[in-house]
């Protein structure tokens, strides 16, 4: 998987995850004074056909699990004295899978009651000068970036509050884990990876802060009878946007510089301002949280390989399904790719001339975009598969 918050313990939660909702196992763990500890609780699994991993295969066998954990898995494993038996033969069992970008993506109504238009920033705003006010990122009275393109400080983790039904949905495919990530703005915020037994945080979040997104596309236009199409916010341009990302980073360097500087001297010198935006990006900033980048274009993937670097950030791209046009461009990043599956449709045509009309770009997209992954794969790029747009 692309990084640390998909490691082994997530494939063993993500395991467990499938399992925890039928048995409603009670698990010994610490609790807050004056609770009474709840009794620990061991289940074996009995007679089923295991899937440990790709290649490997074990049939009629025991998982044991103490506790919400796999403690044992095998042929031969005994079954404890204390532990509930379930008969599982005829079923298949094999690790969850986890979707590394997720987004639990809102209705049109309530996307337009959320994200009411920002003002487009004029003149006088864009001679500011530097810092995010010139962004947008803090510029209400109150520091609020609610309406702005700009909010790394947004948490999917306070947000965290899915459909029940979506999450049966997923778990019915086989997922049992994923990042869900933040879907709106240039500088999103940061994602939450969770296990999908449950829509409550508290049981459901496993790490809070997994990568901060930034999405290098312009902001949808407003559709008006009255006067022409004019950017939802500002930046209304790609050019407008990397700008904006840029700017953003280099504040979020300046802040940390300037807070090391006050830090040094804090007699000499008045406190700096604190900034939610610009604090939130210190462990991006710092290599310590990895940045998701949303390019939307093969070649703005290369794009923001470049940007990434001169921000010095430690990058994960989401691929474009369209990297099979510049293979090059995609070994030259040699960065982790998220791929989604999503690959265009092939219609059904009336006639057998009406093959003459489709225009041949478009054919080789149909015949090459299922094959994006394995290509990535072939120069040896790290990837990891996920539903999104699907």
């Amino acid at each position: 998987m692309p990084s640390p918050p998909f490691s082994k313990r997530a494939a063993v939660v993500a395991l467990w995850t499938v399992l925890s909702a039928p048995l409603l196992l009670a698990v010994d763990e610490m609790r807050p004074p004056g609770n009474r500890p709840l009794p620990s609780s061991v289940h074996a699994l009995v007679g089923g056909r295991v899937v440990v991993r790709p290649g490997f295969e074990m049939e009629k066998a025991t998982i044991v699990l103490r506790d919400g954990r796999i403690v044992a898995v095998g042929a031969e494993v005994a079954v404890p004295a204390e532990a509930r038996v379930h008969d599982v033969a005829g079923t298949t069992i094999y690790s969850g899978f986890i979707d590394a970008h997720l987004s639990f993506s809102k209705t049109a109504t309530e996307r337009a009651a959320q994200d009411e238009a920002p003002p487009v920033a004029d003149a006088d705003d864009l001679t500011a000068g530097v810092g995010t006010g010139f962004l947008g990122a803090s510029s209400a009275a109150d520091g609020s970036s609610a309406k702005s393109v700009v909010t790394p400080e947004r948490r999917m983790a306070r947000e965290y509050s899915p459909d029940r039904k979506a999450l049966e949905a997923l778990r019915a495919e086989g997922f049992t884990a994923a990042n869900v990530v933040p879907d709106r703005g240039v500088i999103r915020g940061t994602s939450a990876f969770v296990a999908l037994s449950s829509s409550d945080p508290s049981e459901a979040i496993i790490r809070a802060d997994t990568f901060q997104h930034v999405a290098l596309e312009t902001p949808a236009a407003e559709k008006s009878d009255e006067e022409p199409k004019r950017p939802k916010a500002f930046p209304g341009s790609l050019m407008g946007v990397i700008a904006v990302v840029r700017q953003t980073f280099f504040d979020a360097q300046h802040q940390a510089a300037d807070l090391a500087h006050y830090a040094a001297h804090p007699n000499d010198r008045a406190r700096p301002a604190f900034d939610a935006a610009l604090d939130a990006l210190q462990p991006a900033t710092r290599k310590k949280m990895p940045v998701l980048l949303e390019p939307g274009g093969v070649l703005m993937a290369d794009r923001a390989f470049h940007l990434s670097r001169e921000l010095g950030l430690q990058p994960i791209l989401l691929a474009t399904g369209q990297e099979w046009r510049r293979p090059e461009l995609a070994r030259a990043a040699g960065v982790p790719f998220i791929v989604p599956v999503d690959f265009p449709e092939v219609p059904k045509l009336p006639e057998d001339d009406d093959w003459l009309a489709v225009p041949f770009e478009t054919l080789r997209a149909w015949d090459h975009a299922p094959g994006n992954a394995a290509l990535l794969r072939r120069e040896r790029l790290e990837i990891a598969l996920t539903t999104h747009g699907l």
